[in-house]
């Protein structure tokens, strides 16, 4: 193997995780907007996931 082919291959990979990482980015960037606006919205406390404290008293 000549050394032209192995700096052809090495600016292939390159190319090709520059275009990944491009890729990976752009995800990110919208994982991070997504992220931010959870954080903005109100928290509901009234979603009837927990049950009421007199169900788990055992004295009534």
């Amino acid at each position: 193997m000549s050394l032209a082919v192995f700096r052809d291959r090495l600016w292939d990979l390159a190319i090709a995780f520059g275009g990944v990482s491009v890729v990976a980015r752009v995800m990110a960037r919208q994982a991070w907007k997504r992220f931010e606006v959870s954080l903005r919205t109100d928290i509901a406390h009234d979603t009837d996931d927990v049950p009421d404290l007199h169900e788990w008293d055992f004295r009534y």
